[in-house]
């Protein structure tokens, strides 16, 4: 059985009931709502334009609290609040929150959410024009905008965060199986990730990477670069390419790994003493792969360039 709410229709078996929502003198509107759920609950956000907060709250419910503001493209367009309509709606332990687009002739209000949940939720939220920020949440998390930013924090269960056009930041955060991170034109950074196997995906933005560790590290761009500092795993394989950008890894001596380089034009400089097992450069002047091994070569190190650079070094 699915029940819905719509503007400020109230249900009263699985919803709290809220005082209603009303305009103020500024031409904003609140909109508060309280969804009682279960252990391993899920949240799932469509916003449209506007910010995206979600941070831990009470065990047992969902907490969401929304201001409606005229948009920031047409600032006096307080009609613009009347249309927008948020819709709430759960089935079994599940919640869903949409801004209601239908109207397609009416314009659409801004709409900031500030949503609590449970330590436990898991959240899949999504946002075409804003901010998205997901603080302290154990569930797994997808976090996907198309022009707006967007910050995980504490979040050991990262399965996606991406945005078009847009910076994606990670601080103290992982994930618990394969791990989707990417921007088309913004920058990444991670700072204290631990995971399994993590892909990045950028066009033009630079990717940093600090402390981190992961068995897997696939990371593809067209013209970003990628600065890796952090420990291989025992066993690991890491595939790094990019066309123009510059590759640098500042990594621990321990494990020792299997390398391979391939760049058409791009400088190469390696700080370990490894076994060469292939050419850096022909007689003829002509750049070929090289490979080598390190210590044990337990891990897998390969790296492609075409006109970018290539440094590792020891950290």
């Amino acid at each position: 059985m699915m029940l819905r709410l719509r503007g400020c229709v109230i249900a009263v078996l699985i919803f709290a009931a809220s005082p209603a929502s009303a305009q103020n003198s500024a031409g904003t509107e609140r909109f508060d709502r309280v969804a009682k759920v279960g252990a391993g609950s899920e949240l799932f956000v469509s916003n449209v334009r506007g910010e995206t907060r979600i941070t831990p709250g009470t065990s047992g419910q969902i907490e969401i609290h929304a201001v409606k503001r005229p948009s920031t493209r047409h600032p006096g367009d307080n009609e613009s609040v009347a249309n927008t309509t948020i819709d709430v709606s759960a089935t079994a332990n599940r919640v869903d929150v949409r801004v209601d687009t239908s109207r397609r002739n009416q314009s659409v209000a801004d709409v900031d959410f500030d949503i609590r949940v449970p330590p436990d939720c898991s959240i899949d939220v999504r946002t075409v024009s804003g901010d998205l920020r997901v603080n302290a949440v154990n569930g797994s998390v997808r976090a996907q905008a198309v022009s707006g930013n967007v910050a995980l924090e504490g979040t050991p269960g990262i399965a996606a965060a991406k945005t078009v056009s847009g910076s994606v930041t990670i601080t103290r955060a992982g994930g618990d199986a394969a791990t989707e991170i990417g921007t088309v034109s913004g920058d990444i950074t991670l700072n204290g990730f631990k995971g399994r196997a993590v892909s990045f995906r950028t066009v033009s933005g630079k990717t940093q990477v600090a402390d981190a560790t992961a068995d897997r590290i696939d990371f593809h761009s067209v013209s970003g670069g990628f600065d890796f500092t952090g420990t291989l795993s025992r066993g690991g394989r890491y595939d790094l390419e990019s066309h123009s950008g510059h590759i640098r890894l500042a990594i621990a001596e321990q494990p020792g790994f299997e390398v391979g380089i391939s760049t058409f034009s791009g400088p190469i400089a390696v700080d370990f003493s490894t076994r060469s097992e292939g050419p850096l450069q022909s007689r003829a002047g002509r750049r070929e792969p090289m490979r080598g091994v390190y210590g044990d070569g337990s891990a897998s190190l390969m790296v492609r360039t075409f006109s970018g650079g290539v440094t590792i070094k020891r950290r």
